[in-house]
Parts: C-alpha cells; sequence; structure tokens
C-alpha cells in the first residue's frame, strides 16, 4: 500500500494541466492550418520552381519603389465588406534574396461604420522566371473605427499570401490574400480574410 505525498500530488497536477493546456492549444491551431493547407501547398509547389531569371526590364530589383491602389473584398463572419487601400512599398536584398517593406493605409465604410487602418510587412519575393512573384509575409497594425462619437482601436496580425506581375519596369497587376486576427475587439477577437486585386507603378527599378 502506497500513499502519495502532498507535494507529488501538486507535481502530477500541474503535468496534466500542462497536457490539458498543450491539447487546447493544438485543438486550437489546427483549424487555421487545414483551412490554409491549400494556400500552404500552392506556395510551395512555387517556391522550388523559383530560379534565377535573366535580367530583363520587367524584374523587380532591390532598391525599387511601389506605390500601388488596391480593392479589397472582406469577409468577417460571413458579413462581405469593400475598401480601398494604398500602398507603399521599397525593394531591398539580403542574402541574394528580394525582400519588400511595405506601409498600408486603408480605408473602408459599412452601413454606419467608418474604419481606417495603418499596417507594416514584410514580404519575401520569389522570382519564378516567368516575370511572377509569388510572395509571403507577415503583417499587423492598428485600425481605427467609429460610429458616430464612439471610437474602438482594434489591432491586426496575420500573414499574406499573393503575387506580383511585373507587366514593365514602371507596372504591374497585383493578387493578395490576406488572414487576419483582430485583437482588442470590444466583444470578442475575431479572424477575417481578405481578397485583394490591385496595380503598382515603380521608380528607380533599374538593375543594380
Amino acid at each position: 500500500m502506497s500513499c502519495d505525498q502532498p507535494g507529488t500530488r501538486r507535481d502530477r497536477r500541474g503535468t496534466l494541466e500542462a497536457i490539458a493546456s498543450g491539447r487546447r492549444l493544438i485543438s486550437t491551431l489546427r483549424p487555421i492550418f487545414d483551412r490554409h493547407l491549400i494556400l500552404i501547398v500552392l506556395l510551395t509547389t512555387l517556391l522550388p520552381s523559383a530560379a534565377p531569371a535573366h535580367a530583363t526590364e520587367l524584374l523587380l530589383h532591390p532598391g525599387a519603389l511601389e506605390a500601388g491602389l488596391a480593392g479589397t473584398l472582406t469577409s468577417v463572419e460571413g458579413n462581405a465588406v469593400a475598401a480601398v487601400d494604398l500602398d507603399l512599398a521599397r525593394y531591398t536584398s539580403a542574402s541574394n534574396r528580394l525582400f519588400a517593406a511595405e506601409i498600408r493605409a486603408g480605408y473602408r465604410h459599412a452601413a454606419a461604420l467608418d474604419e481606417l487602418s495603418l499596417e507594416g510587412s514584410l514580404a519575401w519575393m520569389i522570382n519564378s522566371g516567368q516575370n511572377l512573384y509569388p510572395y509571403v509575409g507577415l503583417a499587423g497594425g492598428l485600425r481605427e473605427t467609429w460610429v458616430g462619437s464612439f471610437r474602438q482601436a482594434r489591432f491586426p496580425i496575420g500573414f499574406n499570401l499573393g503575387l506580383r506581375n511585373p507587366l514593365s519596369a514602371r507596372a504591374a497587376l497585383r493578387f493578395e490574400y490576406r488572414w487576419r486576427r483582430i485583437l482588442d475587439d470590444p466583444v470578442a477577437n475575431f479572424t477575417e480574410y481578405q481578397l485583394v486585386a490591385g496595380v503598382s507603378v515603380f521608380w528607380h527599378n533599374e538593375a543594380p
């Protein structure tokens, strides 16, 4: 016959609570992973085929500046809202890889609600060799929403999956999927999905 000491019982309870917390975390993250599995597979399919292409006037280069205008279709808890974004980006290279540091300002209006947003993002651009640049990036920012005199700040964080298609050294088409988790909502945090299509113009887009 054995008798557990109080310290042993506390250790066992702590271990069981840690296991339960780990299971809850996995249960929370798994639906997010499953929902975006197709997009992740598509991106990883494109990455191995990315190979340096012959330098042409259509390629994006470090030092280039980009200004873009995009229309966004946003789905929030099943409700669709249209918005307009203005994007400013600068391209740079590190370890022979091309990155885009971007600032985005947006405005949207739905019923009596107005919203201004400001986001920053960092994206890794991949040259597929076909004048197509798939990219993946992380983003975060601030949103200010108001209805009449009531104002509320929220904080979106998430990732972008997209494709830039340069038409020339000065212009490109852009398509992007954005996943955002909206934090600090007064009711409850929620998830947002955005599909973006836009056009961009470039300056200083010359080969180094």
